[in-house]
């Protein structure tokens, strides 16, 4: 199974049987096509069954008829660039995402880890910020200073 942002996702339920689903707001709508899959192209052929709604058919019409590159985590629309991604490749990325959300602040040379589960109790909570200056330090010299993580952003509160 593959999806994408707009609601949209592919199942490649047999040798030649795409699944296509829109996910609307009160329900979901399904149509099966026919694929064929060439040198890692995938190729969407024909409709299996008619299409019902009107609205299905200005929305298929995006999958209808186009090409997708496949990858091990993701089919890529050869035309539109539109990618539809594996669930462990968007749970993946959803981790790496959460791990991002981290970020440091540096106060009276003390380093304080800043992420969304401790941030009521935080320094950010407990400061009066209109007292004090931010700076960013640069991520070298918060990794030699500090200690902390290339890869995370460092703000520095000075005193005003």
């Amino acid at each position: 199974m593959f999806s994408n942002a707009s609601r949209e996702s592919v199942y490649l339920k047999y040798d030649n049987i795409l699944i296509y689903n829109i996910n609307l707001h009160v329900g979901a709508t399904s149509k099966p096509l026919i694929y064929t899959l060439k040198n890692d192209t995938l190729i969407v052929e024909k409709k299996v069954l008619p299409i019902g709604t009107e609205h299905f058919t200005r929305s298929r019409e995006s999958v209808y008829g186009q090409s997708f590159k496949c990858y091990k985590d993701s089919l890529i629309n050869i035309d539109t660039g539109e990618a539809f991604y594996s669930p462990s490749y968007i749970k993946k990325r959803n981790h790496e995402a959460g791990r991002n959300n981290i970020l440091y602040i540096v106060h009276k040379g003390v380093k304080h880890r800043i992420t969304k589960k401790n941030y009521n109790r935080s320094l950010l909570v407990k400061l009066q910020m209109d007292d004090y200056n931010i700076k960013v330090v640069d991520k070298e010299t918060a990794y030699k200073i500090y200690n902390i993580p290339k890869r995370y952003t460092t703000f520095q509160l000075i005193k005003k």
